[in-house]
């Protein structure tokens, strides 16, 4: 995949696959999200972290950037189930359905 002539790859690590399995998602429901960033993924720096998270399948994506050269290598790192995001807000935690308001 290239993004503004760039090449971009997309792994996975061990802890991600095994997320993969556990919540029944192939591996290019992931890669789409991160696709979705198209040209954000260039304004990240080489060793930044990133955070999707999508309200059709209700998942988070956590992953980070490598960058090698010209090359990108995004590496995801852990998928978690929507029910398990939590914002801190003060002394309280609140889910994620509790806090954002989604757009229709």
């Amino acid at each position: 995949m290239e993004i503004e002539n760039r090449p971009i790859t997309i792994e996975f690590d061990r802890q991600a696959k095994k997320d993969l399995n556990r919540l029944m998602l192939d591996k290019y429901e992931v890669v789409s999200l991160v696709v979705k960033m198209g040209e954000r993924l260039l304004w990240l720096k080489s060793g930044e972290k990133f955070k999707i998270i999508d309200k059709e399948q209700w998942i988070g994506v956590v992953g980070y950037v490598n960058a090698i050269s010209d090359d990108i290598v995004i590496d995801i790192t852990a998928i978690v189930d929507g029910d398990n995001i939590y914002f801190s807000r003060g002394m309280k935690l609140f889910k994620l359905q509790d806090v954002v308001k989604w757009p229709a």
